[in-house]
């Protein structure tokens, strides 16, 4: 949760900007914005395991071949692998995992039971690798101001309610991916429905 109370410089003093993701809002004093003309369900929205491993080895990864593919989409544990050493120079080489989903638990199943060991075996599809120098991992379905990757909408969310997502609920507006129609699950969808909420503020005080 984080407070900017240097935005209200050309507002009002009692104006302040309050950056919180709906999969935290709901468990907090803020729940009172679910006025009884916003669907409840339209604001419980489920955040998808998602789970970001990043590591570092002493060369490129795999064997370099002329028109090989740099990214790779994988119904494996895990998941999709890309070489993120592009335009980086040296010999150090990076490969970057991000599982999702199911793959998201089978890909922290293997780092518990085996470590990054185990991983680096799951891509001997790769090639043989070089020496592993270090190794991050992210998941934010375990980060308690995350909560989850991005949202999704399960069989039980009505589509109609996507316009709920994005309406303000009185001086409050809201923004982030979920509630971008054309970029949902998007980076995209977030700076453009930033962009929306900005206007949204300066709108409320005219």
């Amino acid at each position: 949760m984080l407070f900017f109370p240097m935005f209200a410089a050309p507002w009002p003093q009692d104006t302040r900007v309050l950056l919180e993701r709906v999969s935290v809002m709901s468990s907090t004093s803020l729940a009172v914005m679910r006025d009884s003309s916003r669907p409840t369900s339209a604001m419980d929205r489920a955040y998808g395991a998602r789970m970001l491993k990043v590591s570092q080895f002493s060369g490129t990864c795999g064997r370099k071949k002329p028109g090989r593919p740099r990214a790779f989409g994988t119904d494996l544990p895990t998941g999709a692998v890309w070489d993120g050493n592009e335009q980086q120079r040296g010999r150090a080489g990076i490969l970057s995992f991000l599982a999702g989903g199911h793959a998201s638990k089978a890909l922290q199943d293997i780092l518990h039971a085996e470590g990054v060991a185990g991983v680096i075996a799951r891509i001997d599809w790769l090639g043989k690798p070089a020496t592993l120098l270090r190794s991050h991992t992210v998941a934010w379905d375990h980060d308690p101001w995350a909560r989850g990757g991005y949202a999704y909408f399960d069989p039980g969310f009505d589509p109609l309610w996507r316009a709920w997502l994005a309406r303000p609920a009185g001086r409050i507006v809201f923004a982030g991916e979920h509630t971008s129609v054309k970029s949902q699950g998007y980076m995209n969808g977030a700076i453009e429905s930033g962009l929306r909420a900005a206007a949204e503020i300066s709108a409320l005080l005219d």
